[in-house]
């Protein structure tokens, strides 16, 4: 396989690679360590040829696969219309009327000759759909598409130095694009008694534009590594901003995966509860039903959507950086995952929302967000009833509930209404601390029952009443 005879190159050229200064003149230069060299058939030399093959995804509605383009321009027939494909915007027309109707067939038509460019990034002339599945079946089989690295890429120009076996130096190489680095590795040096190295520091682009600084080899093959495969085309990251939005208000959710700093963490919030709110609160309930309070919000760059999640108490979590990476719906276990990165720090959350808008949980909030309410009834080991005297309850459809006296001295805290796996209905109450007595309410309380102009609530031997004004 043609793979085969790029990787003989590659391990020659990165027989030891390690970072040096750059040098006007013959230098002897000093053993390298272990961990400046990269030693052939390396993870860190596998990577920086996956990162410098041609990969296309947006040809590939054309073609099929990300491992060939086809020069621009060229022309297209979709559907009967003409299209003149110009730039690589010009690929999200055809999408477009692809996605137009549900129960219609597409057919694609390509107005030949056209040019194919090749993974290797060699061209060739292509006259027919033969000719064309003949040079995608070569491509598939000489090189394994899924191994192309393109969610991460270098920020050129990069110089490599040059050196013979006896650690002396030659001369400095220049690389300006990916495809000067694939034509270096495979045409320009094949030569066993020359080293090459490269000049560290160099800066390596993130699929969302974060512009990293690396030093040296394991640097490099960390950020790669914990980057490469977070555009791969199983990827589902095509929502836009409000559907990001509106999927994490829709539910609660709990952390499937959190790494920071190497260190898996998931373990220490498997029992906590993550409810993002309108307006940009979001409470996360712990065990023993400790409340946290925080902020998020959601921003949107040329490249990528960013959660920006700030909660007292909980710094693991607070990032102003967390990358939306990849939406995944598994209809197999009923599963929605949203996926985060920042770098090499990694959120995962699932979605927790079987019971959130039944019949049920909507009809406690639309009876709570009607009126005024007061504490009839509040029972904690004795008949607390008198502190809660005088003060009248909001609950505001937002999330937030409003508490005054009759000085209008406002409070606000914050309510949620859902079922839990035993399909017990819940008012969940949250008020600031300090706030006394009102933070005697935070509980995630069992509703008993609900009428128009009353809610009765429970917590072990506690009680709660709630009549409307």
């Amino acid at each position: 396989m043609k793979t085969i005879g790029y990787f003989s190159k590659l391990i020659t050229f990165f027989a030891l690679v390690f970072f040096v200064s750059c040098q006007d003149e013959v230098t002897e230069i000093t053993q390298p360590t272990e961990q400046e060299t990269l030693v052939p058939d390396s993870p860190l030399a596998r990577n920086i040829f996956n990162m410098s093959t041609l990969s296309s995804n947006a040809s590939s509605i054309v073609t099929s696969t990300s491992c060939l383009a086809i020069d621009l321009p060229f022309t297209i027939i979709v559907n009967g219309n003409e299209i003149i494909i110009e730039t690589e915007e010009d690929y999200d027309i055809v999408a477009t009327i692809f996605d137009e109707f549900d129960d219609d067939y597409d057919e694609l038509q390509i107005v030949y000759p056209i040019t194919l460019i090749l993974f290797d990034y060699s061209e060739v002339v292509v006259n027919n759909n033969d000719e064309l599945e003949f040079y995608i079946e070569e491509c598939l089989n000489s090189y394994n598409v899924d191994d192309d690295i393109e969610c991460i890429n270098f920020e050129y120009p990069i110089t490599l130095s040059l050196f013979n076996t006896a650690f002396q130096f030659l001369e400095t190489v220049v690389v300006n694009n990916d495809q000067e680095l694939f034509n270096f590795l495979d045409d320009d040096f094949d030569d066993d008694d020359v080293i090459a190295a490269i000049n560290y520091p160099i800066n390596v682009i993130l699929f969302d534009g974060t512009v990293i600084s690396v030093n040296n080899n394991s640097e490099l093959n960390n950020i790669i590594e914990a980057n490469s495969d977070d555009c791969d085309d199983d990827s589902n990251t095509n929502l836009s901003i409000d559907e990001l939005e509106a999927l994490l208000l829709e539910c609660f959710w709990k952390v499937d995966d959190l790494e920071i700093d190497d260190q898996e963490l998931d373990d220490l919030y498997e029992d906590f509860l993550i409810d993002f709110r309108e307006g940009g609160m979001v409470v996360v309930t712990g065990p023993q039903s400790i409340v946290y309070n925080g902020t998020w919000s959601l921003t949107e760059t040329t490249t990528s959507i960013k959660l920006n999640l700030q909660i007292d108490g909980l710094p693991d979590l607070n990032n102003a950086g967390w990358v939306f990476r990849k939406f995944e719906d598994d209809d197999d276990d009923d599963e929605i995952e949203v996926k985060f990165r920042n770098i090499e720090d990694e959120l995962e959350l699932e979605q927790v929302c079987i019971s959130t808008n039944n019949e049920e949980v909507q009809n406690l909030r639309n009876i709570i967000t009607d009126g005024s309410w007061f504490v009839s009834l509040y029972f904690d080991d004795e008949d607390d009833t008198l502190d809660f005297q005088n003060l009248t309850f909001v609950f505001n459809s937002n999330g937030s509930v409003d508490v005054s006296n009759q000085q209008s001295n406002v409070v606000t805290g914050s309510w949620s209404s859902f079922s839990n796996s035993q399909n017990q209905l819940k008012l969940l109450l949250i008020f600031p601390e300090d706030s006394n007595p009102l933070d005697d309410l935070d509980d995630d309380w069992d509703v008993l029952t609900i009428t128009e102009n009353r809610i009765e609530l429970t917590d072990d031997d506690d009680r709660l009443t709630f009549d409307k004004i």
